[in-house]
């Protein structure tokens, strides 16, 4: 079976602030959506793929470090016990929340760049496919990538990898 690739990514969703959840490297990035476009394209490409060595998305690899405004944000290591090398292989969503209550506890503990009083989780599909996972100060729209071998070396690849298409088996673009 071939998959279609369609236009989808970094690159045209409505985020203000983007975070990668690098689960190998236990590191959480943080940076402004726009600053993440705008290295992007000095960057080499690179592809995901499925166990079956399908393609399944498209995007550049970014040494984090060389997009502006990037923090790399303070965690605990023992919350990233909630992912498993066997869930790697689970749908983006199920990675893709244990993201966000990672996430959430750096916002909890007063470890995001800025002061959160509270959040909205973005429950309706069509927002999150937008790029909102979270929805903090009124209206700073977060989106949340659980990027699991991203992050610096020697545990992650030493990139963040900035999806520009993709394929999405459940159909949700």
């Amino acid at each position: 079976m071939s998959l279609c690739l369609v236009d989808y990514g970094i690159q045209n969703e409505k985020s203000d602030f983007r975070v990668h959840v690098c689960v190998q490297a236990r590191q959480v990035w943080f940076y402004p959506t726009s600053c993440g476009v705008l290295s992007m394209y000095s960057c080499p490409l690179g592809k995901c793929r499925n166990r079956d060595g399908q393609v399944t998305g498209v995007g550049h690899l970014v040494p984090p470090r060389t997009i502006s405004h990037a923090h790399l944000l303070k965690t605990d290591p023992s919350w990233f016990g909630v992912f498993s090398q066997n869930q790697f292989e689970e749908k983006e969503s199920f990675k893709g929340s244990k993201a966000v209550e990672l996430v959430k506890n750096i916002i909890y503990k007063g470890w995001f760049p800025f002061s959160v009083k509270g959040w909205d989780n973005v429950e309706d599909p069509t927002e999150q496919i937008a790029g909102a996972d979270l929805l903090v100060l009124g209206d700073r729209r977060i989106q949340i990538k659980c990027d699991w071998r991203g992050g610096d070396k020697p545990h992650g690849t030493g990139n963040l990898f900035l999806q520009t298409k993709e394929i999405n088996l459940e159909g949700h673009h």
